[in-house]
C-alpha cells in the first residue's frame, strides 16, 4: 500500500479516466494516463497536480499533450493513490519545474512542514490528509473518544513524549471542556502494547 510519502514532491502517473477526459474531451490523443505533482495542501490533504497526459504500455510512457491551460488539482483518495505509480524522471521534473514552483507556497509553514516529516507520527495520520492524526482523548466520565486532529507543529520532548499542537476536527460527543475548532495539546505516548497519540495537557 503507498503512502503519501510515496508522492509527495515527486512525479507520478495517475490512472484517472475522468480527469483523462476532462483534458482531452474528444479522447485524440490515445492517453490512457496522468503525469502528475504530488504535494500536501495542509487543509485539503495529498493532492496531484496534473501536468500532462501521457499514454503507457508496459512500464514505458510518453508524453502526448502537454496541460498548460488547466490548473488541475486532482485530490487524493484511497482509489486515486491505489492506481497511481511513482515515476523518478530528472528531465521532466525540469521541464515542469515553473509549474511545480508555484506549489512551493504549501510549504511556507515550516512548522507544519517539521511536523509532517516525523515518522513517530506515521501510524496515526489519515491516509489522504496526512497533517490529520487519529488522536484518543479521555472525557470527565472517564471513557474514552478517538478524533481527527490537524496537527499544527511539534512543540517539545518531554520524558519520552512528544508534545504537538494541533486543532480539533470534531465536536466531542461526551464533556470534555474542548470543542471543534479549538487548539489542543497531543502526545506520542510508548506503551507496552505500541505508541499511542492522546491529548494531554503538559
Amino acid at each position: 500500500m503507498n503512502s503519501f510519502r510515496d508522492f509527495e514532491k515527486s512525479l507520478c502517473i495517475l490512472w484517472d479516466r475522468a480527469c483523462i477526459n476532462i483534458l482531452d474531451p474528444d479522447q485524440v490523443s490515445g492517453a490512457n494516463g496522468i503525469l502528475c505533482y504530488g504535494y500536501v495542501d495542509h487543509a485539503a490533504g495529498l493532492t496531484f497536480e496534473g501536468l500532462a497526459l501521457v499514454s503507457c504500455m508496459d512500464d514505458d510512457y510518453t508524453i502526448v499533450l502537454d496541460n498548460d491551460e488547466i490548473g488541475m488539482k486532482i485530490r487524493a483518495d484511497e482509489e486515486k493513490v491505489r492506481n497511481a505509480v511513482p515515476v523518478s524522471n530528472k528531465a521532466l521534473l525540469a521541464r515542469y519545474a515553473d509549474r511545480i514552483e508555484i506549489l512551493d507556497i504549501y510549504y511556507e509553514d515550516t512548522e507544519v512542514v517539521n511536523a509532517r516529516a516525523m515518522p513517530e507520527l506515521d501510524p496515526f495520520r489519515h491516509p489522504q490528509y496526512p497533517d490529520d492524526l487519529f488522536v484518543f482523548f479521555l472525557a470527565q466520565d472517564k471513557h474514552y473518544e478517538q478524533m481527527w486532529v490537524r496537527c499544527g507543529k511539534y512543540l517539545f520532548d518531554a520524558d519520552g513524549i512528544k508534545v504537538f499542537t494541533g486543532t480539533l476536527l470534531n465536536e466531542p460527543n461526551r464533556d470534555m471542556g474542548i470543542h471543534d475548532g479549538d487548539e489542543v495539546k497531543v502526545g506520542v505516548f510508548h506503551t507496552d502494547a505500541g505508541p499511542v497519540c492522546a491529548w494531554c495537557d503538559i
